[in-house]
């Protein structure tokens, strides 16, 4: 009987294996930061309904993970108050009380000193921003270059979000109205063409 072997069609156990069951690299040195989110300028307000962390080793054991509330890490400016909680060994995750309010930016910050399963820690402060989705107009009324409106007709905007925003958009209106008071401009329906408002000052 003769024994063929061809070189390099075996393969050690270790190197076909899946890669969820090859060894896992050792991480040394100090605590790191892998991925932080959101980051920057969220899309959907669905994007900032968690904030997530992942470290570079474990941060608990899987038999200890804290099934409610978990202990307080990531730091917030402005504060917040929500839930904590692992999910695995690495990766931290933080769901606010209430919704984080629209238009605004919020720093995150995972603290200096902040210890690992195996008494590593985080050199430094390491800090994120993130930025909840900003007022936007969803329509509007009268439509772009739409004719035949009555000069009474009521101008409608919707924003996909309520808030302090709006105030500064009917104080606008309202110095758009003393302005025209003052300067006595009145308003006449219609050019000979019939194609454009014409807005006149008055001489009176």
């Amino acid at each position: 009987m003769i024994s063929l072997i061809i070189p390099g069609c075996r393969k050690s156990r270790e190197e076909g294996a899946p890669a969820e069951h090859q060894p896992r690299a050792v991480s040394t040195g100090n605590l790191r930061v892998l991925s932080a989110t959101p980051l920057g300028k969220t899309i959907g307000p669905k994007e900032a309904d968690t904030v997530v962390a992942i470290f570079d080793r474990p941060m608990v054991a899987l038999e200890a993970l804290p099934e409610g509330k978990g202990k307080p890490i990531l730091e917030f400016e402005p504060p917040f108050m929500g839930k904590t909680r692992w999910l695995g060994s690495r990766t931290l995750a933080f769901t606010p009380d209430r919704r984080f309010p629209f238009a605004t930016e919020i720093r995150v910050t995972v603290p200096a000193g902040t210890p690992a399963l195996d008494g590593s820690t985080l050199k430094e402060d390491y800090s994120w921003t993130f930025q909840t989705v900003a007022p936007f107009l969803l329509r509007h009324f009268p439509q772009d270059k739409q004719k035949w409106l009555a000069l009474d007709t009521q101008i409608l905007l919707v924003f996909n979000q309520a808030g302090s925003f709006i105030k500064p958009i009917s104080k606008a209106v309202d110095l758009a109205k003393q302005i025209a008071e003052k300067e006595k401009i009145t308003w006449t329906r219609m050019d000979e063409k019939g194609k454009k408002l014409v807005i006149n000052k008055s001489t009176g």
